[in-house]
């Protein structure tokens, strides 16, 4: 909950806030305010404007910059279309055309955005991993067996 909601006086920017708490969950594996015991401590303390200890446990500059933009004071945060263009966000050696599309057909389709599977059949036989796609960056993966009768 964006410090701003409990004032009831919020727009859209209280979604980037909590898109910067879902990231920040994501890179430490810990809950926002975890070192809370009670709801309404976590209360007091994001209406106070303070930040979970998990923000202070992100190593990655990058990382920590982008979230800290997000949790910023609603005066001080950034739209969705800025954010977009935060180095955080940026593919590399992807140019991003952020321009409004007039219809449909100005739409080539998602280019270099999506990964192409090994092969065109079936996507039991054929396909390794999930749906096809190969491990790019060399982390450990367990493969999901399953029954096709589930």
């Amino acid at each position: 909950m964006a410090p701003e909601v409990a004032a009831e006086e919020y727009n859209e920017l209280v979604e980037i806030y909590s898109f910067g708490m879902c990231i920040l969950e994501m890179v430490t594996f810990e809950y926002s305010y975890s070192e809370c015991n009670h709801p309404a401590q976590i209360y007091k303390k994001v209406i106070s404007g303070k930040k979970p200890d998990a923000l202070y446990k992100v190593k990655d500059p990058e990382v920590r910059q982008f979230v800290e933009k997000c949790l910023a004071t609603v005066s001080h945060r950034l739209s969705a279309r800025e954010l977009l263009n935060d180095p955080f966000l940026q593919i590399d050696d992807w140019i991003s055309d952020l321009r409004p599309l007039d219809s449909y057909k100005d739409y080539d389709g998602l280019g270099l955005m999506v990964r192409q599977p090994r092969s065109n059949s079936s996507l039991v036989d054929e396909y390794s991993n999930y749906l096809g796609y190969e491990q790019e960056n060399g982390m450990d993966c367990n493969s999901v067996e399953y029954d096709a009768n589930e």
